[in-house]
């Protein structure tokens, strides 16, 4: 009820105190005032000074402990007032004493007042509220008393909690006729109650005895308490709200908690004495883990634990299937996000899948599938709803209760339950009038018929955007209700062909590839956007021309723009969503819902739209599910509390004060840009390795400063993400905390789930209820991550060169790399170590390969002048005498020499190059041939970014007759045996190390080329980087190409090798060529493209040490070096003067324009060996 213009108010006790004052305050709001007491002189004076303050009042005088004068009164109110909407049972008495000492009739006084004069006036006046069908609203007075006691508080304490009861009672009896109901539980406020116990009869004829010491307390108490003025607004303010309780004081609050956890204590306690003796269930079982959920997470715990060799474990679920979300979310259109190939256990690949995104339907039959097959089955028990999971610190066990009595130990509880069950449902006004259909999506009910319903879908969201173009098919009408405008990008979904299906059943490195393909996907297409704000404006771009090319109806455009960055909340997929928009049957509403009725919705503009149909796709409850079940640690402990200011967890596993509790996704488990299930497979695979680590006696817990420490890191990284940039989402909290993502990618993820940290967990033995520390790191060998981190040989004289390669790993976030050098033609350092793939964590191998980017310039330049070398090309003749169309646009005088040292103007396309245009090499070749220069040729120089591929390619291939990729291994790579690649055959594809990219840390200052990108997508550097048709070197279709520019794929013996031949007398091209290559042929201040000095040779980058540049737009080498830098700091190079030639390749890319701080931490100590400067 939130008007009260021309309702009535009946208020027993209104003479004066709380009454008096909710008197007021309902005046003051317009309503009619009827006052009530047994003092006719101070009811008449209140009366007045009401009428004084404008509100309409009348008074009666009535003993509510009398149903005769209750029901005078009702009449006396409806003779007035014609109607009555509010009653408040506000009358009372105080009464105390020692027990045993109170006269019953003092017990049957107090309770005729404070219980049977609520009971009166309830039964007495809701019929009259409930005939006029206007609604009303019941307040009954209890007390703070009603639910805590007190000493020689007996007979008030007890009529106390009888009202509180009798409330609930109503509350519920009156739930369906739109008469409301509270009680208000104050503690002390400012009234004449205590003065009551004067009256109580028997006291009529002899004096009161001496209160007892805590009635002396609370009588002092009431005399220095709130003033009532508050008490009634605060009474107002809850009618209005619809709440049920009423409190006053804060402080009351910790006093109620710890009587409720009496009460929750010694009911399990009582359970399990029902369970020991009278004995349905006998004693409760003692197992070792006990598994919560039976989805993806629950199901991997099983069947890892199983591998593991632990198979006294059971698996328990609320529901009566498995699947968890999956077997509960069955509306129509219900599918994965995630490609299904990803959307799956490693372990277990499923060539079957349908589709590229799987149907609902699937998913739970694969789970199911995996249940089977491992074994897991039998440990499943269904329809088990937990009750509470209690620590108990005498045997370190937990003790978990079931709803149907059933009590369970173990050693270990996995919760594997996640957070995507309990429906979210808003709380629209009126929401319970609406009396046609009304359904969650993830709670469908499949008797409902949506054909020729008129239908409203409340939500645009993930859920809503796959179940409305299901239903616009069948039904009359449906009205998609949009809060917030979402991304949603094309889904690009298709069916598998029996023949891909076929081939992925005969052979699973298919599968495998594919999945590969995925997993990079993410990381290198979608995890930028949340750190890196050029790609994501990029993408925002492209998915809002999406939407307005896919929408006919323009007059959505705009409420379907979103007005936050990319990112900041979930980015969708859909392929008929947005068609579906375009039907004449669905339409799209963004004015909020004002309240719902009997017959459908009306929206805040004033809009009322009917309805057979109300479908919630609304999401779900986060953060309630949290608190789902009462879960205690040590000493009782609730997480309830121990989260009260927000959910923090150690490696989203492990809660402080909760041993051998883990959690599979936690808080902050989420990497947003990837597959739940790998996430689960790593997190899985981490607390089996802690159960491991516990053995037959111990448990395994962490510290709160451990865990808090970890949680300042991880919300400071959260800061820096699009998803702290100020929308609302599920990924936050009420008061903003992000609970649920990870801030890094699946590889960071993975990389801190990949081994327990024996010095950052509490681990110990449990004694007689003591625990005793154990300190493992001494008893056991150090943890090995699989992988030794530097392997390899070098000669002691490089020990320094080899310290800085460890070093690298140890403190620069190197991943997987290799470096190898050759002094005099001989191998002195040969050195390769860490991770080359984290999805697998497959370690790097001597014979790993990985993209090294622009170092391919260098194996291009080289083939170039080979063919000089041998007088098939002049450097200095037009490039138009070997490649004729090329004369086009002005370039009838660019020499082949400008095309090496990049100052041929043509570092860039400016038409869109389509997506995957650059793997078309002769196609790409033909439009730089039509290009025109962007600068005069040979008056500037810019860094021909990719293009250097193509233009000197085409020369290669214009004069050899070979591909530029066929002529480097057969005339160069192959006679030197290098393991170096362009155009990477399929044959070699396992020994790939993919590339980890480069995100830059949010506010990092950008540089001048960064700048530039941002500003205008017609600049040469938006062009060179951007205008790529998505180039990317961790998808095969590119590594296949023959792309010159920044294509090729080798490794660190391979760049060295490819060099060394050149820093000797014997190479395989004159020494006159060498003294040429290692001059300067073009170099200035500001490139035209990367806008810092550059120093190029032709075909190879200088030394550029740029002084007061920004760290990574330099690289030191010797004055006689030349060689190439590749994107995220690779390199290789030959020094003729210092007869050295070195190698570097890596995974993980690094910052800046050319050389990272940890390639040239080996570059100088290689040079500081040989006894030169750089």
């Amino acid at each position: 009820m939130n008007d009260f213009r021309g309702k009535t108010a009946f208020i027993t006790g209104s003479a004066g105190g709380i009454g008096l004052a909710i008197a007021k305050s309902l005046g003051s709001w317009g309503a009619n005032i009827m006052l009530s007491d047994l003092d006719e002189d101070r009811l008449g004076s209140a009366c007045e000074a009401l009428r004084a303050s404008g509100v309409e009042a009348d008074y009666v005088v009535c003993d509510v402990a009398d149903a005769d004068s209750v029901d005078l009164a009702s009449q006396r109110t409806l003779e007035r007032f014609g109607k009555v909407h509010i009653l408040v049972n506000n009358a009372g008495v105080s009464c105390g004493g020692p027990t045993g000492s109170i006269p019953l009739a003092d017990w049957n006084w107090t309770v005729g007042i404070n219980l049977m004069g609520v009971v009166n006036g309830v039964e007495i006046f809701t019929p009259l509220i409930a005939a006029h069908g206007e609604g009303g609203h019941i307040v009954n007075v209890a007390s703070i008393a009603g639910h805590l006691s007190f000493a020689g508080g007996g007979p008030y304490v007890a009529t106390k909690f009888a009202v509180v009861g009798y409330s609930e009672t109503i509350r519920d009896d009156l739930a369906e006729s739109n008469i409301g109901v509270s009680v208000l539980c104050p503690a002390w406020v400012r009234t004449d109650i205590n003065k009551t116990q004067q009256m109580r009869p028997s006291l009529i004829h002899q004096p009161m005895a001496e209160p007892s010491e805590s009635m002396k307390v609370v009588e002092a108490l009431v005399d220095n308490g709130m003033d009532p003025a508050m008490v009634g607004n605060l009474v107002v303010d809850t009618i209005r709200q619809g709440r049920f309780y009423a409190f006053t004081h804060s402080e009351m609050q910790a006093h109620i908690e710890a009587r409720m956890e009496e009460i929750r204590a010694d009911f399990d306690e009582s359970m399990t004495s029902i369970a020991r003796g009278a004995g349905a269930a006998g004693a409760p079982d003692t197992i070792e883990v006990l598994v919560i959920g039976a989805g993806f997470s629950g199901i991997c715990a099983g069947i890892k634990l199983r591998e593991a060799g632990i198979t006294d474990f059971r698996i328990y679920d609320k529901t009566d299937g498995i699947g968890g979300t999956w077997y509960l979310n069955t509306y129509p259109g219900a599918a994965c996000d995630i490609q299904s190939h990803f959307y799956s256990y490693s372990f277990e690949q499923n060539p079957n899948w349908s589709r590229l995104y799987a149907p609902q339907g699937e998913i739970q039959a694969y789970i199911e599938h995996c249940a089977d097959k491992y074994g897991v089955r039998p440990h499943i028990h269904l329809e088990r709803k937990i009750q509470s999971v209690i620590y108990d610190d005498e045997t370190a066990l937990w003790v978990t209760s079931f709803e149907d009595g059933e009590v369970v130990k173990s050693r270990f509880v996995i919760n594997g339950s996640g957070g995507l069950h309990e429906p979210n449902y808003p709380a629209f006004e009126g929401a319970g009038d609406f009396a046609g259909v009304t359904m969650h999506t993830a709670r469908w009910d499949h008797g409902f018929d949506p054909a020729g319903k008129r239908i409203a879908v409340i939500g645009s969201a993930a859920s809503s955007i796959q179940a409305v173009p299901q239903l616009a098919k069948v039904a009359a009408q449906v009205d998609v209700y949009q809060r917030t405008a979402n991304y949603i990008a094309p889904r690009m979904d298709f069916a598998y062909t029996p023949e891909q299906t076929a081939a992925y059943a005969a052979d699973p490195a298919l599968i495998k590839a594919d999945r590969d393909d995925m997993y990079w996907d993410r990381e290198n297409r979608l995890y930028p956007i949340v750190k890196n704000e050029v790609i994501r404006r990029m993408a925002a771009e492209d998915i809002k021309g999406f939407m307005r090319s896919q929408v006919t109806k323009t007059e959505y455009h705009d409420a379907l723009t979103p007005d936050y960055e990319l990112g900041c909340k979930r980015i969708l997929i859909s392929d008929d969503f947005y068609p579906a928009l375009n039907r004449d049957n669905v339409a799209l509403i963004t004015s909020p819902v004002g309240q719902m009725t009997e017959t459908g919705i009306v929206t805040e503009d004033g809009t009322a739209r009917d309805y057979d149909a109300i479908i919630y796709a609304t999401g779900f409850d986060i953060q309630g599910h949290q608190f789902s079940m009462d879960l205690r640690g040590e000493h009782g402990l609730a997480l309830s509390d121990w989260w009260k200011d927000g959910s923090e967890a150690y490696r989203a596993t492990l809660v402080p004060h909760f041993p051998n509790y883990f959690l599979v996704t936690g808080p902050n488990a989420g990497v947003g840009t990837t597959s739940i299930v790998h996430l689960i497979e790593q997190s899985i695979s981490w607390i089996i390795k802690a159960i491991d680590l516990a053995g037959n006696d111990l448990s395994i817990g962490v510290s709160h400063d451990t865990t808090r420490a970890y949680n300042i890191a991880l919300q400071d990284e959260l800061s820096q993400t699009v998803w702290a940039s100020g929308c609302k989402s599920w990924y936050l909290t009420d008061d903003g905390r992000i609970e649920t993502l990870f801030p890094g990618n699946a590889q960071d993820f993975e990389a801190q789930m990949r081994e327990p940290e024996l010095s950052e967990l509490e681990i110990f033995r449990t004694e007689n209820g003591q625990k005793i520390p154990v300190d493992l790191s001494r008893a056991a060998p150090a943890v090995s991550t699989g992988a030794k981190t530097v392997q390899g040989t070098y000669d002691p004289a490089f020990t320094s060169v080899a310290d800085a390669f460890a070093a690298n790993f140890a403190d620069r976030g190197e991943i997987g790399a290799s470096l190898c050098i050759l002094a005099d033609g001989k191998p002195v350092v040969d050195l390769w170590g860490g991770i080359a793939t984290p999805a697998s964590k497959a370690p790097w191998q001597q014979d790993t390969i990985v993209p090294v980017y622009s170092c391919t310039k260098a194996a291009t330049a080289l083939c170039l002048h080979l063919l000089a070398d041998r007088g098939l090309v002049d450097l200095d003749a037009p490039v138009a005498r070997y490649w004729p169309e090329f004369a086009a646009n002005g370039k009838e005088q660019v020499t082949v020499r400008m095309l090496l040292n990049h100052s041929a103007g043509l570092p860039a396309l400016r038409d869109p190059v389509a997506p995957n245009g650059f793997t078309d090499f002769e196609a790409t070749a033909a439009r730089f041939a039509a290009e025109q220069p962007f600068w005069e040729p040979g008056t500037a120089n810019g860094y021909h970014m990719l293009s250097f591929g193509w233009l000197v390619g085409e020369v290669v291939q214009r004069v050899s007759g070979k591909s530029l990729g066929q002529f480097f291994r057969d005339e160069i790579a192959g006679p030197l045996g290098l393991d170096f690649w362009i155009g990477l055959p399929i044959a070699e594809e396992t020994r790939l190390a993919q590339a980890i990219p480069f995100v830059a840390p949010a506010g990092a200052p950008q540089s001048d080329f960064t700048k530039a990108l941002l500003a205008d997508p017609g600049s040469i550097q938006f062009l060179s980087y951007l205008n790529t048709g998505g180039f990317d070197m961790n998808k095969r279709v590119y590594r296949s190409t023959e792309n010159g520019g920044a294509g090729g794929v080798a490794n660190a013996r391979a760049l060295a090798g490819l060099f060394a031949p050149l820093t000797g007398d014997k190479g395989y091209l004159s020494r006159a060529r060498i003294n040429a290559m290692r001059r300067p042929s073009m170099e200035t201040e500001r490139d035209e493209t990367l806008l810092i000095p550059t120093r190029f040779g032709e075909g190879f980058m200088l030394s550029m040490p740029n002084p007061g540049q920004p760290a990574g737009a330099s690289v030191r080498l010797g004055e006689a070096a030349f060689g190439h830098v590749g994107m995220g700091g690779s390199i290789g190079f030959a020094d003729p003067e210092a007869r050295l030639a070195m190698g570097y390749a890596m995974n993980k890319l690094g910052g800046g324009i050319l050389l990272n701080e940890r390639g040239q931490s080996l570059v100088d100590a290689a040079y500081d060996v040989v006894g030169a400067t750089v």
